[in-house]
């Protein structure tokens, strides 16, 4: 992604405050990159029903991430590396137990296991395609609308 008109240390600033408002735990910034843990790891200063456990917060389904801002003619490029880990973790075994109670007797030979491969594409696969695009969004919006910029909103 590229962020035009913002400088290495400006980028890792705005990403970094970002973050830290999603409730991202572990923020480290090392050099030109930022790493940091999101999911079951979400800091809230509000307790358990706070909106940063909301499935609206960008980081609920990413595990950890790393930020690394290089510069780009005009700007910085910002790449990103996430993984999904503890949602696959925590949703196998919840769907597993779903596909065992309810894909028994009576019912179609393989009924559990398809439920199952049905459940798991569905409740993974969405949360991860819905991260691979929000994701990005919210890292081109934090650059985008900073102060002193035509795009910024008020």
């Amino acid at each position: 992604m590229l962020a035009p008109r913002v400088s290495i240390d400006e980028a890792l600033g705005l990403l970094h405050a970002a973050l830290d408002g999603r409730g991202a735990a572990a923020l480290r910034r090392d050099g030109p990159s930022i790493q940091f843990r999101g999911g079951l790891g979400i800091r809230s200063r509000g307790g358990l029903f706070s909106s940063a456990f909301s499935n609206w917060n960008v980081l609920m389904p990413i595990t950890s991430g790393v930020l690394e801002i290089a510069p780009a003619p005009g700007g910085v490029r910002v790449g990103y590396r996430v993984t999904f880990w503890q949602l696959v973790a925590v949703a196998t075994p919840m769907v597993g137990f779903l596909a065992y109670f309810a894909g028994g007797e009576p019912g179609p030979p393989g009924g559990g296991l398809t439920l199952f491969a049905i459940a798991w594409s569905w409740l993974v696969g969405g949360n991860v395609l819905i991260a691979r695009v929000r994701f990005p969004a919210f890292l081109r919006r934090t650059l985008a609308d900073r102060p002193g910029t035509p795009s910024a909103r008020g």
